[in-house]
């Protein structure tokens, strides 16, 4: 393969315009190129590595009709999955469509328009055979967003039948090169934001995919938009947290943690998650490896702190729909406070040892679900505290979320697979 690669770098021979490379059989696309990324290194000027295939890629372009087919032993089944960790979901606002990335550098699609049916529409490899980290669909979920290891967001155009393949329709990156370290969509459709590496944050326009503006304050590794889209908040705790005017670029408000931004964490990475109040006057942030506070926007006052010493890490935070009550993922246990008061409601806690890695609420606020090491997915009623076991599976999982009717989980598992199940309680959610 090196020697086709080199072959194709140096030929000066007669103008070739069509290219076509069938490589295999191979039993995994991903897995060959994945192991192609450990076994041969080279860095580009950005520190990344390429394997001999992407190099492969990249040479091929310079050709105007390239093509590259690969021949598969066994056919893509689509209880096959991910060949790795799911590392983010997401739901399109339509309910019609649901998204999966991976460390094994695909996303994949998922056709969830038939109640009671979850069945697999497309596969691809999003970001040059590197780790995809996270996914955002569009409002009208015609496009879907995606940041990868590669240091670059992708728009991907699903308006077309996703059947016929996926078509990239743009790309974000910093202005001097800087990798994008964290990227959001903006509610109203209009702005896409990026985060880079830099420091600073980049405004896109949706529709062009042409940069708006650069906001310069040193804190980008999290961005992130309330339901309004009025705001705009960018991070990188443990430090500090900017509230941006999402239209005109002007700094509305630094908020301080309280911690300094040279302390230490206690863990060996650092946990970052925000949540908007659905109203959009509070913003809710986890700062640093032990602590979750709430900020008045407008004021710039903490509404709501809880510093959580010695009981582990807070790796979640959510409000529920109504905005009545708030979460927070801490260890072995979900924590459910009320907004208003401050009250902690009961904590929810399954028997196993495995930590939560990740509970939502239910649409209808009445239920949270969560996802553990011990391979469970539990619901869990709000009301009394009450909870029972979903289902058992193979891997342990980290990703849950509720779809738009309130009726279907999707579970993303930590080891090597996607899962998604549609349970129905003897008490149904939100019914």
């Amino acid at each position: 393969m090196a020697n086709t690669a080199e072959f194709l770098e140096n030929f000066r021979g007669p103008v070739l315009r069509e290219v076509l490379l069938e490589l295999g059989p191979v039993q995994s696309i991903v897995a060959i190129t994945r192991d192609d990324l450990s076994a041969y290194t080279s860095s580009d000027e950005d520190g990344l590595q390429s394997g001999v295939y992407g190099g492969l890629e990249s040479i091929l372009l310079k050709f105007a009709l390239p093509r590259i087919t690969w021949i598969i032993d066994t056919p893509l089944s689509p209880s096959t999955g991910h060949d790795d960790r799911v590392t983010s979901l997401a739901l399109s606002p339509d309910g019609n469509w649901a998204a999966s990335a991976s460390d094994d550098s695909t996303i994949i699609l998922w056709d969830t328009s038939h109640r009671g049916v979850m069945t697999f529409a497309q596969q691809w490899v999003a970001h040059g055979y590197l780790e995809v980290l996270s996914l955002a669909f569009s409002p009208d979920s015609r496009h879907l967003l995606s940041h990868g290891e590669d240091g670059k967001a992708a728009i991907w155009d699903l308006s077309q039948s996703p059947l016929a393949g996926i078509r990239r329709a743009g790309t974000l990156e910093g202005a001097s090169g800087s990798r994008v370290s964290s990227c959001a969509w903006c509610p109203d459709g209009s702005t896409l934001a990026s985060g880079l590496w830099d420091g600073t944050v980049r405004l896109w326009d949706a529709h062009t995919f042409l940069p708006l503006r650069t906001l310069d304050r040193g804190s980008s590794a999290l961005t992130t938009f309330p339901p309004s889209g009025h705001w705009l908040l960018s991070g990188s705790p443990p430090a500090s947290f900017c509230v941006w005017d999402a239209e005109t670029g002007r700094l509305h408000r630094v908020l301080e943690s309280g911690l300094r931004a040279d302390q230490p964490p206690r863990h060996e990475d650092q946990p970052m998650a925000a949540a908007f109040h659905p109203g959009g006057a509070y913003v809710a942030v986890t700062c640093g490896a032990d602590s979750l506070a709430v900020w008045d926007i407008e004021r710039g006052e903490p509404r709501l702190v809880r510093v959580l010493e010695r009981l582990g890490r807070v790796d979640d935070v959510a409000f529920s729909p109504d905005g009545t009550l708030l979460l927070a993922v801490l260890d072995r246990r979900v924590l459910v406070w009320d907004f208003g008061t401050g009250e902690a409601r009961i904590p929810f806690q399954a028997p196993g040892r495995g930590a939560v890695r990740g509970a939502c609420f239910s649409r209808c606020g009445e239920y949270v679900a969560s996802v553990s090491g011990d391979k469970e997915v539990w619901l869990w009623r709000i009301g009394d505290g009450q909870g029972r076991p979903m289902l058992e599976y193979e891997h342990a999982m980290e990703h849950v979320v509720f779809s738009t009717d309130g009726k279907t989980l999707l579970c993303g598992t930590v080891d090597d697979m996607w899962d998604g199940r549609r349970e129905r309680a003897s008490d149904p959610p939100c019914e």
